[in-house]
């Protein structure tokens, strides 16, 4: 099984030949495992289903650009495709009502830089994981992994601290607002 650590060290190189070709052999509904690099979000890895946006023209996993033009997004890291790389996001996760209000109670204890592995569902992405490290806004009002707001999982687990992973713990998020209070 691979560590949550390895799945969020960035590799010592991008590989960008092999992302590339990956990518043109990607179709809708291939199951995809991406680790990406936001500045903001710190490294996560998203893994579920590839899905093409007429909109947008790029292929996503769980609603985050993966690549542009078929060449890989600046932010992503690596990239499996199917097969024995992708790691699996597991048995499809239930929500039920009881399980919906331990998950607010658990992320309302996640504090900023905590690693955490939450599960979401969202049309047209279907079901899929993020994991990374936990950041939040000074008022700890927004909770997020990746560029995806905590509140929106059906399922988390807390797996430890950034510095026990001994990884990069991302700023504060703070959005800018423009003069009419925009973000």
């Amino acid at each position: 099984m691979v560590k949550t650590a390895d799945l969020l060290t960035p590799p010592a190189r991008r590989d960008v030949k092999t992302m590339t070709s990956r990518l043109a052999e990607l179709k809708a509904g291939h199951h995809v495992s991406a680790t990406i690099r936001y500045e903001k979000y710190g490294v996560f890895r998203v893994e579920g289903q590839a899905s093409w946006s007429d909109c947008v023209k790029n292929y996503l996993v769980g609603g985050v650009t993966i690549e542009s033009g078929l060449k890989p997004d600046k932010g992503l890291l690596a990239l499996a495709v199917g097969g024995d790389d992708v790691v699996s996001i597991g048995e499809a996760v239930s929500a039920n009502h009881d399980e919906y209000e331990s998950v607010r109670e658990l992320i309302d204890s996640v504090g900023h830089g905590d690693v955490v592995r939450a599960t979401f569902e969202q049309k047209p992405y279907g079901q899929f994981t993020v994991t990374g490290i936990a950041v939040q806004t000074a008022d700890r009002a927004v909770t997020a992994v990746g560029s995806l707001f905590l509140r929106r999982a059906i399922h988390l687990e807390v797996l430890g601290t950034a510095a026990e992973f001994n990884l990069a713990t991302p700023k504060t998020l703070v959005w800018d607002v423009d003069s009419a209070g925009v973000a």
